[in-house]
């Protein structure tokens, strides 16, 4: 009796440790976006797809769309190479250093506007990026902060700002590694660039994934930088899909609010899940009974 009661209670005791947390995650978060996800199929005939015929059709919509998609293809990727070059940096040369693992979270830490102001410093036509390039090269300033060059400071900022826990992840993952593989590898003769191939990456792939994830994450996240740099209404190339939402969120057009999160939502779900899926082996090991 005392045994199936000991059982029974190590069995619900982690569900109602959790349960404040889920309550609070289906408050302010399930309910939410169930609420605005019937909201976004009404009409005045009852429920349509009118809010998403007219959705696709928006050319605003359409311009946040592309720019979202092409920053966050062009932005991500850059940030997994630049985590995992810190990351075997951190690991190889400076043996993982306590100091500047802790320097690099330091820096997350730093408000977002104080380092968008620094970006529009630096970016700016007197600012030190074209100072050096006049003084160096001698060219024309360029003018980073419109037109087609926009992106430069945005993923630049990207790069810098959201790169912190990447780092964390794969350092980690990285002295995971046994280092009797590399031993065998180096006895074998495999190169640097061999060993990162055939044995670094294909074993760090699950955290590889994690950290995409994430950068898919922070990618969606940019919008209160852009802000911060650009304003509520920036330049065409570096509209977005957060600024498309906000805007519609002021102009209380409700319906075509809820229509964009809705489709905004279910479109990271995929990748979540396709990401997930793919290292479902690493994520969750399956124990033999």
């Amino acid at each position: 009796m005392n045994k199936k009661r000991l059982r029974l209670q190590r069995r619900t005791l982690p569900w109602l440790l959790i349960l404040p947390h889920l309550g609070g995650v289906v408050l302010f978060y399930v309910y939410p976006f169930l609420w605005s996800l019937q909201y976004s199929f009404r009409s005045r005939n009852g429920l349509s797809l009118d809010v998403y015929r007219d959705l696709v059709q928006n050319d605003a919509f359409r311009l946040a769309m592309r720019n979202t998609a092409l920053f966050t293809g062009l932005a991500v990727p850059l940030l997994l190479l630049v985590s995992f070059a810190v990351a075997m940096a951190l690991h190889l040369v400076l043996k993982g250093s306590r100091l500047i693992l802790h320097l690099v979270i330091l820096y997350y830490a730093v408000p977002s506007i104080s380092i968008a102001y620094t970006w529009t410093l630096l970016f700016a036509n007197s600012g030190l990026f074209n100072r050096g390039a006049a003084f160096v090269m001698g060219v024309a300033p360029l003018n980073w902060l419109d037109g087609s060059w926009l992106f430069v400071p945005l993923v630049s900022f990207f790069l810098v700002k959201y790169s912190a826990y990447p780092i964390l992840i794969l350092f980690a993952g990285l002295g995971a590694i046994p280092g009797e593989l590399y031993e065998e590898a180096e006895m074998g003769g495999a190169t640097f660039w061999q060993k990162t191939r055939y044995l670094t990456l294909p074993l760090l792939a699950p955290e590889l994934g994690f950290a995409a994830v994430l950068g898919f994450y922070f990618s969606l996240r940019v919008y209160k930088d852009a802000y911060a740099m650009f304003g509520a209404y920036p330049p065409k190339s570096v509209y977005l899909l957060q600024h498309f939402m906000n805007n519609n969120f002021i102009s209380l057009h409700l319906e075509r609010l809820t229509a964009a999160s809705s489709l905004t939502a279910v479109f990271v779900a995929i990748v979540i899940l396709f990401f997930f899926q793919r290292n479902r082996s690493a994520y969750f090991p399956q124990t033999e009974k």
